[in-house]
């Protein structure tokens, strides 16, 4: 497996998102400007139309709807069921570079960010060629992807929209409790490891934020695999309430109210073991007030939005580090970015 991420505020430091991920959603979010027909479940990457936005419309005069050409665009993606819920997607693209810190700025031919859809259902906009999807009803679920621009616009090439669409068999939610219960709570780094996060509103909705991290290294291929000190994910809270994994650097978060919310970021190893540093959690928290509050959408899948990641792309995924009542010592633990565990 393979992700990766980029910001843009602090991303001058560097950028970051769950999944999630964790447990997703693209401001500019309308419906795709080419065939807007959902997705056949194929097992096999093949130019099916872009499938239908079933987000709330918003004003996105100022960027550039109709889909642009970009010869030699190809996607592809590698789909693996994760150990303990949903489904870990990797996204292959060639001719394209993920660029959230340029998101809802001019075109540049070649970058943006891609739309990922479950069932035809759009659950929003991804930075990283890692996610999470954890919240996924059992049975064969179809994912696609799409490329996109910065302005939003579909990417196509040769006239055909570049997106890759394929099915995975999702099992029954196994509640033995097998999972990771035997795993600490923290587990302390020999490195020099540390964490700043940064976040701004988006100008569609919700807000884009983007991790600095030293002394550690995102391996979204590794994730449920064996402690490798300063390799692992960050996991994401939003208002105390915890969202998912971040797979890279930057997230989108698209359906935060209106209005302040406290974020905070944890960095965890492989094993979803928070680290730690004499005994004091690695972790990073900011503010962000929302100008453009985003819609809790429903995906389909019969569970309530509220404070998922992007739709529903990053949510808990029941490691059990996530507890309303989750209290670090030295913040307010109201924290919280596009996955549990």
């Amino acid at each position: 497996m393979n992700y990766l991420i980029r910001p843009r505020a602090l991303f001058a430091i560097l950028g970051l998102g769950v999944l999630a991920l964790a447990a997703v959603a693209c401001g500019s979010d309308e419906p795709a400007a080419q065939p807007t027909a959902t997705p056949q479940p194929t097992a096999t990457p093949q130019p099916t139309p872009t499938p239908p936005a079933t987000e709330e419309p918003h004003d996105h005069s100022s960027h550039e709807h109709g889909p642009v050409e970009s010869t030699g665009m190809s996607v592809d993606i590698e789909l693996e069921l994760d150990e303990v819920s949903g489904v870990n997607v990797q996204i292959l693209p060639t001719g394209f570079a993920f660029t959230p810190e340029n998101v809802n700025q001019d075109h540049i031919d070649g970058e943006g960010h891609a739309h990922v859809y479950v069932d035809g259902v759009k659950l929003g906009r991804v930075y990283t060629p890692w996610i999470h999807l954890a919240d996924l009803e059992p049975g064969e679920r179809n994912i696609a992807v799409t490329l996109n621009a910065n302005t939003h616009a579909d990417y196509t090439s040769g006239g055909a929209p570049v997106i890759v669409s394929k099915t995975i068999t999702v099992p029954e939610a196994d509640h033995s409790g097998h999972g990771h219960s035997g795993h600490s709570d923290g587990v302390e780094t020999q490195s020099a490891m540390s964490v700043e996060v940064s976040a701004e509103p988006d100008a569609a909705s919700g807000a884009n934020v983007f991790l600095a991290v030293e002394g550690f290294t995102f391996a979204p291929e590794n994730v449920n695999g064996q402690h490798v000190d300063g390799e692992g994910h960050a996991h994401v809270y939003v208002d105390g309430k915890k969202l998912g994994r971040l797979y890279g650097p930057s997230v989108h978060l698209g359906s935060l109210s209106e209005g302040m919310h406290e974020i905070r970021v944890t960095l965890n190893a492989n094993t979803h073991a928070d680290y730690t540093i004499g005994g004091e959690v690695v972790e990073a928290v900011t503010t962000v007030h929302v100008e453009k509050g985003g819609e809790p959408k429903d995906t389909g899948h019969g569970h309530d939005d509220d404070h998922k990641m992007d739709g529903g792309h990053m949510t808990d995924d029941g490691h059990g580090h996530d507890t309303s009542g989750d209290k670090m010592e030295h913040d307010k633990d109201k924290s919280g970015g596009s996955g549990g565990g």
